[in-house]
């Protein structure tokens, strides 16, 4: 189960609005840079909700400078491994055995667009 929380971070004269994410899934943090706003993860919602909803040729990523990425892929009863679809985060700069970009993890779609609506209303309340 995700656990998460949401907070303030001035080190300097700016302040970020960061989030702490309980391990095993603290990589998912690396996602966010701490100046999203909430348009932006009202844009992430919405996309993530049309892969829930859409088909399995609907995809959806978000990605940052730091080398993580989350990929959000449909529910598709023909795939053997995630038929259910969800949200795999990957680390771009560390390959698996086989050589491959490295899987961090993958959490359920309904799970990540439960953490996003809370990051959202974090962000409106903090006038982002």
């Amino acid at each position: 189960m995700l656990k998460y929380k949401f907070y303030k971070w001035a080190p300097s004269t700016n302040e970020y609005l960061k989030v702490k994410i309980e391990k095993p899934y603290d990589y998912l943090s690396m996602i966010f840079e701490g100046n999203e706003t909430s348009n932006q993860i009202q844009n992430h919602i919405n996309k993530i909700k049309n892969v829930l909803n859409g088909n399995p040729d609907i995809d959806y990523s978000i990605e940052n400078q730091s080398g993580f990425i989350g990929y959000a892929f449909a529910p598709d009863d023909t795939e053997t491994e995630y038929p259910e679809g969800g949200f795999q985060v990957f680390d771009f700069f560390t390959a698996d055995k086989k050589g491959n970009t490295k899987e961090l993890f993958i959490i359920s779609l309904q799970e990540i667009l439960n953490f996003l609506e809370d990051f959202n209303i974090f962000l409106i309340k903090n006038n982002r």
